[in-house]
């Protein structure tokens, strides 16, 4: 299972990725989304599990600006 998934501009839902670390999980949602959207762009965990799974998020980019941490 993913330890961190993307989202970002008009997608509703999270994408897994293959990243280790929150760094990692960063990269490839700029290079994912950034020079399409340009927005919002989210990093998440997934925590919990059955019916109480929930998506945390644990940074956000607003736009070209720095990470922030969610």
């Amino acid at each position: 299972m993913s330890k961190y998934y993307i989202t970002g501009g008009a997608d509703s839902h999270w994408f897994p990725t293959k990243a280790k670390t929150l760094a990692s999980a960063k990269s490839i949602a700029s290079k994912t989304y950034q020079a399409a959207v340009g927005s919002k762009i989210e990093v998440a965990e997934l925590v919990g599990s059955g019916e109480s799974e929930r998506y945390e998020r644990v940074a956000v980019k607003h736009g070209f600006d720095d990470w922030q941490q969610a």
